[in-house]
């Protein structure tokens, strides 16, 4: 069997590759293509969290980015702002965590607040209920409280000021209402900021509300900054169980913070934990 003439020499490697290559249709992207390796979740350099919380069916609508939002390059959209006289939705997410929704037809209904609550693993009666903006647990931080049977230990932080509850809030005397016990009302000073929340009696329907509210020096009205509507257990159908609603107004657009924190409290404060001795 005859044989081609020769040079004299093998073909080079690259020579061979580059015919194989040709061939044929490429299937793969063309050498040298590097593909970025994705973060790795060892790295004490990356704070990205790649999991989002848990979300029950029908309850948080799509205004998740995703904490990683600017993998792709795109830049994460900006926190949402309190829309004033829209009524937003505590919406439970998990066992320990809640949202602050808007209703569906809002100008924005993304989640303003993220709240979730952890145990005391000191104090086991001793709980720990943080705020967070938007609907991630991963979300820029608000604040937080520790209310528990010990008062030495409630405390009270908004932003990076930190301060005994007691000496921010002051409750006022109890009243029977709906065969519950309730506060009647709330004084919050934090620095410069003193807010007052007030219940009174919505008519017709006799259902409990609460006015925040801030006051001159003759305890006469100034502003009205918000109202909270707790849930109506007697509303509740097809064993759907109803959850409270805030609205804040004008007024309070600048305290959403303020307003939030302390209507928690007040009602973290409507029922106690046991106090062990």
């Amino acid at each position: 069997m005859s044989l081609p003439p020769s040079s004299g020499r093998f073909p080079s490697l690259e020579s061979l590759h580059c015919v194989t290559m040709s061939s044929r249709e490429p299937d793969l992207p063309p050498s040298p293509t590097l593909l970025e390796a994705p973060p790795s979740y060892y790295s004490q350099d990356d704070t990205r969290s790649l999991t989002r919380p848990p979300s029950p069916r029908g309850t948080v609508r799509a205004d998740f980015r995703g904490p990683a939002a600017g993998l792709s390059g795109s830049q994460p959209l900006p926190m949402p702002v309190v829309q004033c006289g829209v009524r937003y939705s505590f919406s439970q997410l998990s066992a320990n965590s809640m949202l602050l929704l808007p209703p569906p037809g809002a100008a924005d209904s993304r989640s303003l607040y993220h709240i979730s609550v952890h145990m005391n693993v000191f104090k086991p009666q001793s709980f720990v209920t943080v705020v967070r903006r938007g609907a991630l647990e991963s979300g820029p931080y608000v604040g937080e409280f520790e209310y528990g049977p010990y008062d030495r230990i409630n405390r009270i932080v908004v932003g990076s000021t930190a301060k005994r509850l007691g000496n921010v809030v002051a409750f006022k005397s109890r009243y029977f209402h709906a065969n519950n016990w309730h506060w009647h009302g709330l004084k919050w000073i934090f620095d410069n900021l003193a807010i007052h929340w007030e219940p009174e009696t919505a008519l017709p329907s006799r259902t409990l509300q609460y006015k925040c509210v801030t006051k001159d020096s003759g305890k006469s009205i100034l502003a009205h900054l918000a109202t909270f509507y707790p849930a109506n257990m007697s509303s509740a159908r097809g064993g759907t169980i109803p959850m409270p609603s805030l609205v804040i107004e004008h007024a309070g657009a600048g305290f959403g913070d303020h307003v939030l924190l302390s209507i928690l409290v007040l009602q973290r404060h409507d029922y106690p934990s046991p106090r062990s001795d």
